[in-house]
Parts: C-alpha cells; structure tokens; sequence
C-alpha cells in the first residue's frame, strides 16, 4: 500500500452588479492505509552459539509503522548487569543478536503500530547446542559416566587379583601347596577377567557406533531442514508474485471503472441536452397552435376576406414548415457534426490512455530493477502527475461545457428576438389586411345592400351553417390531437419511469456484482493466508513431534540403560550412582513422554484430545514441557474460538457475532482464522445494518406516522413503499390492494403493530417472492424523493430495502433448514470458559431470577426432572462432556 494524497478544489462563482466573481480554494487529503505485514525472516530461525544472527520483520501502512520487538513478552533491547546488551533493534526494523546466547532458543514477537491498527509476527529461534545438542550432550554424558564406571570397576578388579594372588604365594609357602595347582586358579581368573575386559571393549566399540550414528542422523536432519528453509522461500517467493499480480488486476479494475463511469456521465449529458430540445420543439408546437387557433377564429368573423385570408394563412403555413424542416435539418447537421467530434475525441482519448498504459507498463519493468525506497518514490510522483493531469482535463471539460452553455443561450437569445420580429411584422400585416378587408367590404356592402337583400341573407345563413360545420370539424380535429398528445406524452413517462427504474436496477446489479467479486478477493486473499498459516503452524507441530520423538526415544534408552546398570551393580555405590542414574533417567521419561503425548494430540488438532493432555499435563507440572504446553493451549483456544465463531454465524446473532470475533482477536487468531473471521465480518456489517434500520422505525413519533395516514389520495411512491412494507412483514398482495386497506394495517395494535412486526422481523422469515417483488417496485424510486416525500417514508424505505437486500442474499437452503429445524433465532448458550477461553452470548441470570429459574427446573409440573430436555436445551447431547463446546443447531435439531 502507498500514500495517495488527493486534491480537491472548490470552485464558487457569481454575479453582481454585471461581472462575474470566482473564487477556488484547494483541499489535499492524504489517505491511510493500516498496518500489513509484508516480508520478513521465515518463522524459525537456526543459528549457533557466539555467531551472529538478524531477524528481518517489515511492515507496509501509513503512516509508516513504528517496529518493536520482544523476546518472551520482554521488550527489547535487555541491558545486562555490566551495562551490556546483545539485542539491537536496527532502523529499517530488523533485530540484530550478537553474540547469540543459549537463552535466545525462544520465541521473538515483532509488532508494527501506526494509529490505524497493529500486528504482530512470532519467529521461533533455535540455538544448535539448546534443543537438538541438549540431547546428545545428556547423551555424551551418560556414556561418559558408564566408561569412567567401568574403568573404576576394572581396577578394582585388578587390586583384588593382585591382593589375592599375594595371599596365595603366602598360602604356598607356608602350608606347602603345589604352586602348579594355584597358579591354573589364577589363570582361570585371568582368563575370566580378559573375557569382561572384552565384553567391556565391545560395548564401549558399540556405544562409540552409536554415537556416529546419532551424528550422522542429526546431520541429515539438518540438511532435510536446510532444505525445507529453502522450499518456505521458495513459496514466499510465489505469494509475493500473486499478490503483485492481484495489485495489477485491481489496478486495471480500476481504470476500467473510471472509464465506464466517464461514459455514463456523457450518455446523461447528451440525454438531458435531448430532453431540453424536445421541451423548446413542444412549447413551440403549442404556441404555433394557439396562434393558429386564434387565425382560425378570426377567419371566422372575416367573412367576406375568408379566401384571401385562407390563401395568407396557407402562405404563412407554407414559409413555418419550410422554416421548420430547414432548422431540424440544421438541427441534425449540427448533432451529426457533434457526435463525429465526440467520436473523435473518444478516439483520441482512447489512443492516448493505451499510449500511456504502454509507456506505464514500461516504466514499471524498468522501476522493477531499481531499489525498493526509489521504487515507492517514483510512483509516488507518477500518481501526483496522473492527479495533475486528471485535474486539468477535468477543468477543460468544465470551460468547454461553460462555453458550449455560453453559444446555446446566445444561440437562444437570438432565435427569440427573432421570434419576435417575425410576430411584429406579421401582426403589422394583419392589421393592414384587416383595414383593407374592412374598408372594401363596407364599399361592397352598401353597393349590394339595396341590390340583393334576399341574396345577402340566404348567403349568410348558407356560410354561417358551413362555417359552423368547419368550426364543429375543427373541434374535433384538435380535441383528437390534444388526446393524442396526452397519450404520448403518457407513454413517454411511462417509458422514461421504466428507463430510469431499468438504469438504477442495472446500477444495483453491478454495485452487487462489484462487491461480491471485492468480497470474492478478499476471500481469496483470506484463504492464502489462512493456508499459510496454518501449513507453518503445522510445520511448527511437525518439527515439535520429531523432536519430542527423539527426545522420548533418548530418554528410554537411557532408562533402559540406567536399569540395566542397576541390575548389574555389585556395590553399594555403585548401586546408589545407578539409582541415581535412574531417578534422572525416569524424570527426563515422564517429561519426554508428556511432551510426546502433547505434540502427538496438537499434530492430530483434536479438542477431545486435546483437553485431557493439558489437564494432565498443568496436574503434573514437569519442568522442560512449557513449550509444548503453550501450543497445545494455544491451538486448543484457536479451535474453540473458531467453533464459538461458527455457531454465532450459524444463529445470526449481533452479539454473538462480535464476543466471537473479539475472542479471536484477542487470542490472535486473525491469520489462522482469516477466512471465516472475514465472513463473520461481513455478515455482522449486514446485520448491524438491518438494525440501525429497524432502530430508525423504532424511533419514529406517532405524529410522524400520521402524516401518512392522512393522506385521502396518496403520492404513487407513498402507496408502493407502504405496500412493500407489509409485503416483507408477511401480508397477502390481497390485502394491500388499496391505499385504506393500507392504512388499516398501519393503524393496528398490540402484537400486530407495525413496529412491533418490524422490531422482530428477520431476514429468514421472509418469503423469496415477496423480497424480489418487493425490489423491483423500490428500484423505480429514487431514496431523495423518498425522504423529500415525508421522514416516515424514507425511513420504512430503508428498512424495506436492506432487509430485502439481505433476504435475496441468503441461500435457499439455509433459509429452509433453519425453518424446517424450528431453532433459527434461539439463544444458543456459549461453550464453557476453559483455559482462559472468552465466551459470549446471553449472560447468566443473577440474584432472584436466578432463584426462581432453578426452582423452576428442579420442580416440574409433571414433578420429574427433566435431565435430558435440560441437556438438549443447553445444546448438549445426554451424556456429552459439557466442558466441551455446544456443536451447532443443525446438527443435532432432531
């Protein structure tokens, strides 16, 4: 992760008093990213004894994490007692040991802290001459002590032969026996005493072959353990490569994003630019409309200029249409030409992004070579250009939409005064037709008044009727056309609803698709980790087993041995050296047997197993068998807590959510358990959102409430938010046919009161028809206009839209295996507090309740104690160990 630091820049502009003010001002946010562990010395490390050793630990975050170290929970560096100290803590973070010491064969804890967050590394250091020299070192030392025995035993054996042979020289020479008799005696003995010499010579022969042996099985074990350092580094190695590749895959994700999201905002640009050409084109179809209305009408009371003025009007016709068809034809000209520069420019938009993403790519194989510090630097400053870049393209898209703004109500001014000068001289026409209209029809009326009085009438009654006939024509012609703009008009709000709604479902799917396909890496990302892991945590119990194998072999051979000694001791002391040998032998048995039967259930991850050895073990306390008794804990808390974590995903409940994901991180577990610690996560966010939802509803006064039930004709968005609503909480669609029938549910009471209903409503008790139903009316809407609409709306659109979010989300046969079982939302008690273990759930019952429920228990109605429901209900199986963890619901509900 790098430090990105973002600009944003805002932009204030107004008139007055004829000029324009501007004023920018510039906001830089730096953006964090919390501490991850990066690379480092691999989890064991062998060094020797007066040598030098370097623990590496690097952490990424920013700000840039501060590194401590500890040996044992001590912090370092120790200063000894002369003023000294062998543990350096460099500047990049590493831990320098020198000289190396037989107390350093421990474990080594580096954290990384910045503000956001810590995290914590343990690498185990073995010391050659701690652990595996330790052993043949006791080994060494018992041969050592049975030679120096045997020599003791041999020269005694000697001086008594010496001794002996003296007394029979004296014995010779004074009863007179034949020396050729006492001397075969002696040489019997020799003979016998040469015979144990060589028993002894071949027995020290076998156990020098056995000491050869033993080196050159540790010598093997060392190379076999060199060459498993190797492989370990070779698998770093390829998670560092994926994890490169990830970054690259997001990276592109990215740029792809931005790309689409450019694109929509110009497709919105160009269909608001649409819709505000259709608005002008219908205003002035209405006003050509009125105008030609009002013509028509004025025909009418001409009735004597009705030919001239007809042929003016079909003139005046003629020149609008020629007009009209001459301004869309520039109209499309126009478009035409702007979509050719549109398409222009995407392509050269487009040419220069691959041009940049070619001479990216070539930067970053080139940077890939230099150092690691340079390497951040140079992408630093490659992110500040693309910032720079991005900026100043934005603000000359700004100043080209301002000036394209400009032109249009230029272009717009223009048209209208126009428009005006054209209605003036039409209008300056009209009168003047009107006055010569007038001042002949008066001339042709006197002329003809005296001539044809019954002619004039029956012509008039004869154009009255037919000027009736076109007026009766005339109505109905527009009142069709006036029906048939309404009907198009409808049909376009109609398609424009569907649109919109189409768009926002669209945007809905991808988000969710989005997310699913983050939450999918991280998924991934999670399990890599999580395998890693655990392959070095069973590595580590590997190694722990053929150490604790060696160790329990060594220590029977030598009670073997010491055994044997005793049998074959002739003194006294040589007796009590044997007891002792024994005594020690049997303690290093019993530890090495203990630390066997620990590695053995540890490498087997068997909580049955588990437990008793760690009773045992804790009971007998030996000296030597700490380490082993700290992995087994250690793995036994990992396996209750990721059984605690299962079941309280299982239930779905907050609380138990979050005590079980606490009592992961507290034990640190967070690597080991990765993939379902981020599940639990996830999960708990969905919750705790569905909940701040229904906490909104509860919160809502019942003045608020009425506000909606007030309305006699509701807003369209009131009666399908209200009617999603109820539809979740598990009415029929017959029921919410109307808006009464509505507000009949709402003004219920008791358990069937609306917030009741939602306060105890859960995602699984809603039926998959009704969620899906209910998502397709609630995309139509936007959540603005909801809010704007009234606050009890918005806030029961809220809630309708996440719990049914979360309801499709859920798979179907968990839903009905919790529905078929009958203990979905049942409090499942916690496991018992063992080793140090955090338990949640639902905390015990103190004082008076407390009292009353045992009495309850102990005193049935039946009078009989029921042990087993007891059992069942506590989430254990009659006769189980209730020391152990309730295993989850589903597998045990019958």
């Amino acid at each position: 992760n790098e430090s990105r630091e973002h600009v944003f820049t805002c932009l204030t502009s107004n008139s007055y008093a004829g000029k324009e003010y501007s004023k920018a001002q510039d906001v830089t946010v730096v953006v964090g990213y919390p501490v991850e562990w990066r690379n480092g010395t691999w989890p064991v490390v062998e060094t020797k004894e007066k040598e030098s050793a370097v623990l590496m630990c690097e952490f990424s975050g920013t700000p840039t994490p501060a590194v401590t170290w500890k040996r044992n929970g001590v912090a370092l560096p120790i200063v000894k007692a002369d003023g000294t100290f062998n543990h350096v803590v460099q500047s990049d973070g590493a831990l320098l040991i020198s000289p190396v010491e037989t107390g350093d064969d421990t474990m080594f804890t580096c954290t990384g802290t910045n503000g956001f967050n810590s995290v914590s590394m343990e690498i185990q250091v073995l010391v050659a001459g701690a652990v595996v020299d330790a052993v043949l070192y006791s080994t060494l030392s018992i041969g050592l002590i049975f030679l120096l025995c045997l020599i003791i035993l041999i020269m005694i054996i000697l001086y008594k032969r010496s001794k002996r042979r003296k007394k029979v020289d004296i014995a010779v020479s004074v009863n007179g026996t034949d020396p050729v008799y006492a001397n075969e005696k002696a040489l019997e003995k020799l003979k016998k005493e040469e015979e144990e010499r060589k028993r002894a010579a071949e027995k020290a022969a076998r156990l020098a072959r056995e000491k050869e042996e033993r080196e050159r099985a540790e010598k093997e074990l060392q190379e076999k353990l060199e060459e498993q350092r190797r492989k370990e580094e070779e698998i770093l190695k390829q998670e560092e490569e994926a994890r490169r590749i990830l970054e690259e895959e997001r990276l592109k994700k990215e740029a792809a994003e931005m790309a689409r999201l450019e694109e929509e905002e110009r497709l919105r640009k160009e269909a608001e630019e649409k819709e505000r050409l259709e608005k002008e084109l219908a205003e002035r179809l209405r006003l050509e409309a009125e105008k030609k209305a009002r013509l028509e009408e004025e025909e009418r009371l001409r009735k004597e200029a009705e030919e001239k003025a007809r042929l003016e009007e079909e003139e005046r016709l003629r020149l609008e249409a020629e007009e009209k068809a001459r301004l869309e034809e520039e109209e499309r000209l126009r478009l035409e030409a702007e979509e050719k520069a549109r398409l222009e420019e995407e392509e050269r938009l487009r040419l220069e992004a691959e041009e940049k993403a070619k001479l990216e790519e070539e930067e970053r194989l080139r940077k890939e070579a230099e150092e690691k510090a340079r390497l951040e630097e140079e992408e630093r400053l490659r992110l500040e250009a693309e910032e720079e870049a991005r900026l100043e393209e934005e603000e000359r898209l700004r100043k080209e939409a301002e000036e394209k703004a400009r032109l249009e109500e230029e272009e717009r001014l223009r048209l209208e005064a126009e428009e005006r000068a054209r209605l003036e001289e039409e209008e300056r026409l009209r009168k003047e037709a009107e006055e010569r209209a007038r001042l002949e029809e008066e001339e042709r009326i006197r002329r003809e008044a005296e001539e044809a009085e019954l002619r004039r009438l029956e012509e008039e009654r004869r154009i009255q009727e037919e000027e009736e006939r076109i007026v009766e024509l005339q109505r109905r012609e527009l009142e069709e056309r006036l029906r048939r703009e309404e009907q198009e008009r409808i049909a376009r709000e109609q398609y424009e609803e569907n649109m919109e709604a189409e768009r926002r479902a669209a945007e809905k799917e991808a988000a969710r698709v989005a997310a699913a396909k983050a939450l999918e890496e991280e998924t991934c990302l999670a399990r890599a980790k999580e395998e890693a892991a655990t392959r070095r945590q069973i590595d580590t119990h590997k190694r722990n087993q053929e150490l604790a194998d060696r160790e329990f072999e060594a220590a029977k051979a030598a009670e073997i041995e010491a055994e044997s000694s005793v049998q074959n001791s002739k003194s006294d002391r040589e007796l009590e050296i044997a007891n002792r040998m024994r005594d020690g032998a049997l303690q290093r048995a019993q530890r090495a047997t203990i630390n066997k039967d620990l590695a053995d259930a540890t490498i087997q991850r068997d909580v049955k197993k588990l437990k008793p050895m760690i009773s045992k073990a804790e009971k007998k306390r030996v000296s030597g068998t700490e380490n082993y008794l700290l992995q087994a804990k250690k793995l036994y808390e990992q396996l209750q807590a990721a059984t605690q974590l299962k079941g309280a995903t299982f239930d779905r409940r907050i609380a138990d959510i979050e005590a079980a994901i606490h009592a992961i991180k507290k034990g640190g577990f967070e690597t080991l358990l990765a993939v379902e610690l981020l599940e639990a996560q996830v999960l708990l966010k969905k919750l705790q959102r569905i909940q701040r939802a229904a906490l909104e509803v509860q919160k809502l006064s019942q003045q608020t409430i009425a506000i909606l039930k007030s309305y006699n004709r509701p807003p369209d968005v009131v009666v399908q938010v209200m009617r999603s609503v109820f539809l979740l909480l598990g009415n029929k669609p017959s029921q919410l046919a109307t808006w009464p029938d509505i507000v009949i549910q709402l003004n219920k009471i008791g358990k069937d009161n609306t917030k009741r209903r939602i306060q105890t409503c859960t995602p699984e008790d809603i039926e998959y028809t009704h969620a899906k139903k209910v998502e397709l009316i609630l995309v139509k809407y936007d959540e603005e206009l909801v809010f704007d609409t009234t606050q009890a709306l918005g806030v029961f659109y809220n809630w309708a839209e996440c719990i049914a979010d979360e309801r499709l989300a859920l798979p179907e046969v968990l839903t009905e295996k919790h529905k078929s079982s009958g203990l979905f939302g049942a409090a499942r008690p916690p496991p018992l507090p063992e080793g140090g273990m955090v338990s949640s759930g639902t905390p015990p019952a103190t004082g008076k309740k407390k009292k009353q429920k045992e009495k309850k228990e102990e005193k049935p109605k039946n009078g009989k104690k029921k042990v087993k429901v007891a059992a069942i209900a506590a989430g254990l199986r009659p006769g189980a160990d209730k020391n152990m963890p309730p295993p989850p619901k589903f597998l045990h509900a019958d």
